[in-house]
Order: structure tokens, then C-alpha cells, then sequence
């Protein structure tokens, strides 16, 4: 049996969180390594494991033109 690559997921969306990690842990090469809530998180969080990879979502700041 192969070992299943480590994710680490980092999103500010609670429900697309959610969603990722169901859907990532339904495949059988993939295993949720963790989780981060955000990027304000990023510093504070320890991850058991060193992922195999790491899905973000970081979400630019409104521009001046959106802001009007």
C-alpha cells in the first residue's frame, strides 16, 4: 500500500474548508495533514506532519477602483 501525500489546507471560508477537506479525503492518495483558518493563523499553527502539499486561497484586498 502507498502512502497517501499529506495535505495541508489554508482557507478563510469555513464552508469551502469543509468541502475541500470531504472531497481531498475521499480520494485514495490524498489524507488532510491539517488545517489553517486563514492567513492570520499561519504564524501560530503547528503541523504534525511536513505536507506533501499545501492548498491556499489568500484573498487580495479590494482595490481603489472596487472601493468607490
Amino acid at each position: 500500500m502507498r502512502r497517501k501525500l499529506q495535505v495541508l489546507l489554508i482557507d478563510e471560508e469555513g464552508l469551502l474548508r469543509d468541502g475541500l477537506c470531504a472531497m481531498i479525503n475521499l480520494e485514495e492518495g490524498f489524507a488532510i495533514a491539517g488545517v489553517i483558518s486563514g492567513t492570520t493563523a499561519l504564524h501560530t499553527v503547528s503541523v504534525p506532519t511536513d505536507p506533501d502539499l499545501i492548498v491556499a486561497d489568500f484573498a487580495r484586498p479590494p482595490s481603489a477602483a472596487s472601493r468607490r
